[in-house]
């Protein structure tokens, strides 16, 4: 089944699930450019922006794999005290989201903030950059929970003298219900 289209590399690729196996084709020669086992479309997993790599959730780890080759190292063990229902991988940081309400942000096997504030579980993710200058880069984080919670998380990623520090603001949430 197909799960989207991503531009990599300067070109339009078709994401698709064949049984358990993540593929990358193509759409103008439509030859597969890269593919990956990792257990099925039915769990949480990420493309990352250079498109050679995929992250995704497989007995309670995170896994980063390579699309070429099925060599794949467990990046995190995934922090979380219940399951681990999203992972979404931006600008280098792992985004992580579970049953235990909470928000894990990684980087380089590291644990660099966890947010808090869901009423319930954590279900989905997305990251978008609304600004980006003189090397600080300010983001949107959406997260959407259960009883039908959206969370906005603003983020920015500043470099020091020695490595690069993600601020975390909590700020909005809304319930969305039918009336």
């Amino acid at each position: 089944w197909v799960a989207g289209v991503r531009g990599l590399c300067g070109q339009l690729f078709v994401v698709t699930w064949h049984g358990n196996k993540l593929a990358l084709t193509d759409l103008t020669s439509h030859t597969q450019f890269a593919s990956v086992e990792c257990g099925g479309g039915h769990r949480s997993w990420d493309i990352t922006e250079t498109g050679d790599k995929v992250a995704y959730i497989k007995e309670g780890q995170v896994v980063l794999a390579p699309l070429i080759s099925n060599k794949r190292r467990i990046l995190q063990p995934g922090g979380h005290t219940q399951q681990i229902n999203v992972v979404k991988y931006f600008c280098g940081y792992i985004f992580t989201g579970g049953e235990d309400t909470n928000i894990r942000v990684f980087r380089d096997n590291e644990l660099v903030s966890v947010l808090r504030g869901h009423l319930s579980s954590v279900k989905c993710l997305d990251i978008a950059i609304t600004d980006q200058s003189d090397d600080v880069v300010k983001m949107v984080l959406v997260s959407g929970g259960g009883r039908a919670e959206l969370r906005l998380w603003k983020l920015v990623m500043m470099p020091t003298e020695t490595k690069c520090q993600l601020y975390c603001t909590p700020v909005h949430s809304v319930m969305v219900r039918e009336r």
